[in-house]
């Protein structure tokens, strides 16, 4: 456990460069890489072949979540490896590496159409929360291996499996879900020249849905408290996470209710495909 005279205010200070497995995380930033280069490669063939700017505005999106990765790494505890393979930038004692880019612009572009299709075609919530555990799985994976390479570490936070806070992977599934229901929700409202807000409202939509998590690092950070404590605020704020994404899409989805003809009531979506027709 932390001693308040570890503690540095509302921060914690850096820990010290771990062990680094500097082939395995080669290895890693190839194959983040290869995915970035094919999906960012699928999004903006999709804009072409649709004339629909969104899929590429998602891209950028997705670069633009990297240039502020730091600001996130201080206020999640998060260290990257001083000597890491191509560190990008540094800020703030913050190295962030070229592994982070492809994951930022794999990841986020890429589940967050997915999901925005998904809620277009009003597929039922448990479609949805499967999707979400999924994304989240994948983007968790390849954090748990490049922390295991020791290329990135979550420090100062006891409430972990293999390496990565609770919070940080119920996170990194779900907000795909809140994300969904704002490209959705602005698609519309995006036309010519408008497109370009796209990318900053996603990254701040995203950092909207990540404060969720911040007490749980406000616990981390003042004091030294027990780990029952800490585990219990990090499972509660999950809850948290995974009701604030469900209520974004069941409420996206009352406010815009199915189109209606003549002859046929508007059914809530769980049970419309199971009725019989019904004339008024």
């Amino acid at each position: 456990m932390l001693t308040a005279s570890q503690v540095s205010g509302f921060f914690l200070p850096v820990p010290a460069d771990p062990h680094l497995n500097v082939a395995g995380t080669w290895v890693g930033t190839v194959v983040l890489g290869v995915l970035a280069i094919v999906s960012s490669a699928w999004l903006v063939t999709l804009s072409v072949k649709r004339r629909d700017p969104i899929p590429a505005m998602l891209v950028i999106a997705g670069v633009l979540a990297f240039c502020g990765e730091w600001l996130g790494d201080i206020a999640y505890n998060i260290y990257y490896h001083s000597d890491g393979p191509v560190v990008i930038y540094s800020l703030f004692q913050r190295h962030v590496p070229l592994w982070i880019l492809f994951l930022w612009v794999f990841y986020v572009p890429t589940s967050a159409f997915i999901a925005s299709r998904l809620i277009t075609k009003r597929a039922q919530i448990s479609t949805l929360v499967a999707f979400a555990v999924g994304a989240g799985v994948a983007e968790v994976s390849a954090e748990v291996v490049m922390n295991q390479f020791g290329s990135i570490t979550y420090y100062g936070n006891y409430a972990k499996v293999l390496g990565i806070p609770v919070t940080s992977i119920v996170q990194n599934g779900f907000m795909y879900l809140a994300l969904g229901v704002l490209i959705v929700r602005l698609a519309p409202r995006l036309k010519g020249w408008r497109c370009l807000l796209l990318p900053p409202a996603v990254v701040l939509g995203g950092g909207a849905f990540f404060l969720v998590a911040i007490p749980n690092y406000l616990v981390i950070g003042n004091g030294d408290f027990p780990g029952v404590i800490v585990w219990s605020v990090a499972i509660a704020l999950s809850g948290a996470e995974i009701a604030l994404a469900i209520w974004a899409v069941a409420r996206h989805y009352r406010n815009n209710p199915l189109p209606s003809d003549d002859s046929e009531p508007v059914r809530p979506l769980e049970v419309a495909s199971s009725l019989p027709a019904e004339r008024i």
